[in-house]
């Protein structure tokens, strides 16, 4: 990562900060797609991430036409390489029915990674097994 882009990272995490503290102490919380637009889109952008190219950034994604969507695709020279999941602000990442979604993503698609929007779940060998429980 060039420092240029280490730069523009850390400006966005600046600027994102109060606006996550503001909208979450605040009555009117975003919900997952308010999320995404005012959170994970602007960070993503900041990572270097195209968000409007689909050949690096799909929305609502399906590995297979059969499988559920991931939030976000993440694509190197179009192969998907890591998938996020968004959240509502008030959703606590804690809760293992987040943490199994993602990372069914992961597996369902044979992938070593996945990623929460806001914090890495996990790394996951290809095929391991999901915890239902």
């Amino acid at each position: 990562m060039t420092q240029e882009r280490k730069d523009a990272l850390v400006a966005m995490i600046q600027k994102l900060r109060p606006r996550i503290s503001q909208q979450r102490d605040g009555n009117d919380r975003p919900n997952e797609q308010d999320t995404k637009q005012i959170f994970v889109n602007p960070l993503l952008g900041a990572l270097g991430w195209e968000i409007e190219d689909l050949d690096e950034v799909r929305n609502e994604y399906k590995y297979r036409p059969q499988d559920n969507p991931v939030d976000y695709a993440l694509f190197i020279l179009r192969t998907p390489c890591l998938f996020v999941e968004a959240k509502a602000l008030k959703s606590s990442l804690k809760d293992r029915k987040w943490i199994s979604q993602t990372i069914g993503y992961a597996a369902t698609a044979e992938h070593r990674l996945a990623q929460h929007a806001h914090q890495i779940v996990t790394t996951v060998p290809a095929r391991a097994p999901i915890d239902q429980g």
